[in-house]
């Protein structure tokens, strides 16, 4: 068993004594050995206050060395208050036994790439996808989707160009593309805001359409105006069958009364007008020998050789 030297007995042999006593402890270099320092330490008398600051690293302690009861009251009561089932914070709430994931703490960037997260782990999803319609059953340039029942979209394929959409309960749509004829238009339905410039030219109007002045916009209104414009000439200056309207000087009408049977219209400068009603009455011809020219309802009695008869 090591023991110090004891002065006066060991001569020659103390030193060896000596170091074989602090062999014990130390290692050749002098430094102490890990396991010189055990049970000698009182429980609970190593304070903070005696280590000096990143003195104690995980290679100075043994697994399992450090009990509970070696540590200091104020470290015991933390591990105390660790105990058990502790609260959970950051992303989750609850207890260790029992944590949740705090609402919205799952974004985007939490999702690794390539998850693969199955649809039936997203509340909803499936019924969401099932009452929705495949965009591909939409073929044509100009389809569209019609309700064929509550909740069953269709497709309804394009009309031909210049067809209207038209409800049409017989189809299984409920509607269907046509042409537009005149049964389809109401009464009145029209206007000219309705109408393209230029769009109504002469055959598109019927034969014996009959068209009311009332259609033809401002034309009654116009009609009127002109009553009382003595730039047109207005139909009630004639009177009787057979008057005529003659001008008397520029931009200036008159009334010329019908002329008596077998009057004919005769140039006169002499008149307002610048015509006359007149008989013929007879005259002569000359030619080889002298013809009677007579114009009138009746015969001559009596005519020579050469005389000439104008019946009116």
């Amino acid at each position: 068993m090591s023991r110090l030297p004891v002065v006066g007995q060991d001569d020659d042999i103390w030193g060896e004594i000596l170091n074989d006593f602090l062999s014990v402890s130390h290692s050749s270099d002098g430094t102490l050995e890990p396991s010189a320092v055990t049970n000698a330490i009182a429980d609970g008398s190593i304070t903070g206050s005696k280590l000096a600051s990143g003195s104690v690293t995980a290679s100075k302690i043994t697994d399992g060395a450090v009990s509970q009861a070696k540590l200091d009251a104020s470290v015991q009561a933390k591990l105390d208050a660790g105990g058990g089932d502790p609260a959970v914070g950051g992303d989750l709430s609850g207890t260790a036994s029992n944590a949740q994931i705090v609402a919205g703490a799952v974004t985007d960037v939490k999702v690794a790439a390539g998850a693969n997260i199955a649809q039936s782990k997203i509340a909803n999803l499936t019924n969401s996808l099932s009452s929705k319609t495949d965009k591909s059953t939409l073929t044509t340039k100009g389809d569209i989707y019609a309700a064929a029942a509550a909740s069953s979209p269709t497709r309804l394929g394009v009309g031909g160009d210049g067809e209207v959409l038209t409800a049409d309960s017989t189809q299984s749509a409920g509607l269907k593309w046509t042409t537009v004829d005149t049964s389809s238009i109401a009464n009145d339905s029209i206007d000219n805001s309705k109408l393209a410039d230029s769009a109504v030219d002469d055959s598109k109007v019927a034969p014996g359409a009959a068209i009311s002045q009332s259609k033809i916009a401002n034309l009654t209104t116009d009609l009127s105006n002109k009553a009382d414009n003595s730039s047109v000439v207005q139909k009630s200056i004639v009177d009787a069958k057979g008057d005529l309207i003659a001008a008397t000087a520029n931009d200036t009408v008159t009334r010329l009364g019908v002329g008596s049977d077998g009057e004919v219209l005769t140039a006169d400068s002499s008149q307002t007008s610048g015509l006359k009603w007149s008989s013929l009455g007879t005259g002569y011809i000359q030619g080889d020998g002298i013809a009677k020219v007579t114009v009138g309802t009746t015969a001559p009695t009596g005519p020579a050789v050469g005389d000439v008869w104008i019946a009116t």
